[in-house]
């Protein structure tokens, strides 16, 4: 049966190497699919064909595939029957993958020499050939492989890169490389390594892309808050917050709540805009003739208390008169700090209780006391 040879860069099919003399003959390419059972496509063992006949069609598409690669200025086709001393061997397909350049057929001498030649039928000590000019020169390279997590150890992800060369020609095949091995999403460690080690989780709440190779470039997730990249912890968000992530960040209270981030205090978090106060994300100020308590308190309540009403003292009865009692009658006094003592009478305001002495007024602010 005839075979595929290379010489240099001219690929070529030849009959038996026997003491038979061989013969080639052309025939016309439409009646390929038509020759009789016994002429054997010589592409009917090759490597990694799949398809199941071997008509023209498929057999030429093999030819291209395996011999033109992705080359798109593949030549006429021509089709040969070989045989040896008049026994049908074998049909082929052969073309050119060059410009100005075409299938021929050569006779090879005992000597080893590469003659032209017309003759369809040889001596028993000559050899016959089809050649073509062909190059086997796309099967190079390397074909990265994807990065995949793997399961045990946890926190590594497993590359394995292939390495492309010929299998037939221009029809190639991949073999594995040694796999390398980096960290997995939320861990930092040693970058190509050849077996998994070295990694190491990234701080509480916070995560790093692949491949990370140090602390510094972990950051808080989404829904936590901190610094993770000096190797700390990062916080769960408080209730009533958003917290977008990232090293460096903090969180966000909602509307109607006002945040405390001082971590000298009881609680770090986000509190309930008490009532009579005006909130903002930072903070709340009581409304005037409020004042406000320095702690929260039950439940992490902060909350704002009635500045206490104006009092006088009675000489003639020794006794305290209530003349705003609370504020029943509409504030007379503002808080400014977490302070009952910041409570005050404005300067100018005249006290409305009377007595034979007639009315006063008051000189300046005066705060409560107690």
């Amino acid at each position: 049966m005839a075979m595929m040879c290379c010489v240099g860069d001219v690929m070529a099919v030849s009959a038996d190497v026997g003491n038979n003399a061989g013969a080639v003959t052309e025939i016309e390419c439409s009646t390929y699919d038509s020759q009789a059972s016994g002429y054997v496509s010589v592409y009917n063992n090759a490597t990694d064909f799949t398809a199941t006949s071997h008509t023209y069609a498929n057999d030429f598409a093999y030819f291209k595939r395996a011999y033109c690669g992705t080359s798109t200025t593949v030549q006429t086709a021509h089709c040969y029957i070989v045989s040896r001393n008049g026994v049908a061997k074998s049909k082929v397909v052969v073309a050119d993958c060059a410009q100005g350049l075409g299938a021929k057929i050569y006779f090879v001498q005992a000597g080893g020499a590469m003659v032209a030649g017309t003759q369809t039928s040889l001596p028993e000590s000559y050899d016959t050939y089809v050649s073509f000019a062909a190059q086997c020169n796309q099967c190079s390279g390397t074909v990265p492989g994807t990065w995949a997590d793997i399961t045990n150890p946890k926190g590594y992800q497993q590359k394995t890169d292939q390495v492309r060369s010929a299998k037939f020609c221009n029809i190639c095949k991949l073999t594995d490389t040694n796999p390398v091995f980096r960290c997995a999403i939320g861990y930092y460690g040693p970058t190509n390594q050849s077996s998994p080690t070295g990694c190491v989780s990234c701080p509480t709440g916070s995560t790093s892309s692949a491949g990370a190779t140090a602390v510094s470039s972990c950051s808080c997730k989404s829904e936590y808050y901190g610094d993770a990249s000096a190797g700390k912890a990062c916080k769960s968000c408080p209730p009533y917050a958003t917290c977008a992530g990232g090293n460096g960040s903090t969180f966000v209270c909602t509307s109607g709540y006002f945040g405390n981030w001082d971590t000298s205090k009881s609680y770090v978090g986000c509190f309930a805009c008490p009532q009579n106060a005006t909130c903002d994300s930072d903070g709340y100020t009581c409304n005037t003739g409020y004042y406000a308590s320095a702690e929260p308190g039950t439940s992490n309540q902060y909350s704002c208390t009635g500045c206490p009403g104006e009092v006088f003292y009675d000489p003639s009865t020794s006794l305290d008169i209530n003349v705003y009692p609370g504020m029943d009658y509409g504030p007379l006094a503002k808080a400014v700090a977490y302070d009952k003592t910041d409570c005050y009478i404005p300067a100018n305001h005249y006290y409305p209780y009377k007595d034979t002495s007639g009315q006063f007024r008051w000189a300046s602010d005066c705060h409560y006391s107690e």
